[in-house]
């Protein structure tokens, strides 16, 4: 098996507390001091890499209104281009990534992901994390509470993510 490494619930809690800790909705201009209290660096306008040890560790911040929409990055190792044998090793392991995710957080899963593979948490105010089964990585997408309610309002009115412009021209 081609070697895959998830990151443990060690090296995952820190940033998990950070992201739950702050007072959101939080300001957009205020991810590059996120950054730095996660030990993150900066590289461009909307994003950087982390400190997490995996293969790829780029992260990007979504933006909505002025607020931080999402924070995504990878849990995981980024195996080299799209397979059936690189979806089968992630599809294997994202149970131990869920275990790890489920551990820091004190909880399972609340359901899957709508548009995507993979597991869903919800948290009180209204924030979400998602935990993406790729084809070649595993990622968390940390949601803002504004980014998930818009995911709640489309599932509610049938909104199908994969056909949403199918009637445009």
């Amino acid at each position: 098996m081609t070697e895959f490494r998830i990151v443990t619930e060690e090296e995952l809690r820190p940033v998990l507390q950070v992201l739950g800790g702050l007072d959101w909705p939080v300001p957009f201009g205020q991810f590059p001091d996120i950054f730095e209290r996660l030990g993150w660096e900066k590289q461009r306008r909307k994003g950087g890499v982390t400190n997490l040890p995996v293969s790829l560790r780029l992260v990007s911040v979504g933006e909505l209104r002025g607020e931080i929409a999402e924070i995504r990055f990878r849990i995981s190792d980024t195996l080299p281009g799209t397979s059936p044998e690189n979806k089968t090793v992630v599809a294997e392991q994202f149970p131990a990534a869920v275990a790890v995710v489920a551990n820091c957080l004190g909880g399972e899963p609340a359901g899957e992901l709508w548009a995507s593979s993979g597991a869903r948490w919800d948290f009180e105010d209204g924030r979400q994390l998602n935990l993406i089964q790729g084809e070649d990585t595993i990622a968390l997408q940390y949601w803002s509470k504004r980014m998930a309610d818009i995911e709640r309002h489309e599932r509610s009115h049938g909104v199908d993510p994969a056909h949403n412009l199918d009637d445009r021209e």
